[in-house]
């Protein structure tokens, strides 16, 4: 595999590992959106929390990318 190969590659697995994560928070938010007559503030409390466990994932992927590429800079 050349470079610019495993440069795609590597893209590729970063954004598939940050576009799950915010799907489910963007998908916890809109439920709350649409529910929140129905819902009862412990169920809100979940999506909520469900919602900021993934965006901490998404957190944590962006920082450990943003570190891969200060490494590189650096060599």
């Amino acid at each position: 595999m050349n470079k610019l190969d495993e440069y795609m590659s590597s893209e590729r697995s970063f954004l598939h590992g940050i576009s799950t994560p915010l799907m489910v928070a963007m998908s916890q938010m809109d439920f709350i959106l649409v529910k929140k007559e129905d819902m009862s503030p412990e169920e809100m409390l979940e999506k909520i929390n469900k919602a900021k466990l993934a965006l901490q994932k998404v957190s944590s992927a962006v920082h450990e990318r943003r570190s891969l590429l200060r490494g590189q800079v650096d060599e």
